[in-house]
């Protein structure tokens, strides 16, 4: 089930807005990892799907409260601004 709202590339951006960098990887996925907070996030190869798919977007909204990465106000806040091209952001 994909988003349809929120397309891969914000959800790339939001990754990084949350401190994650895109890391090395054996296989055709994408890591993403927050070291600062020992959290991952695994996704499809870059330009294969054009939506996120909501699982991935729920299970990043999990990790990053459960981490305390962000609380979901932040989180929210983020979401909504990754989904406005060329806007600043402060965490």
């Amino acid at each position: 089930m994909f988003s349809e709202t929120l397309t891969s590339e914000q959800m790339e951006k939001l990754l990084t807005l949350l401190g994650y960098r895109l890391t090395p990887s054996k296989g055709p996925q994408r890591v993403f990892e927050n070291p600062e907070y020992d959290a991952m996030m695994l996704l499809p190869p870059a330009g294969k799907e054009k939506y996120a798919r909501v699982e991935h977007l729920m299970t990043l909204r999990r990790i990053a409260i459960e981490k305390g990465i962000v609380d979901e106000a932040t989180f929210e806040r983020l979401l909504d601004q990754a989904q406005h091209k060329g806007e600043s952001v402060a965490a």
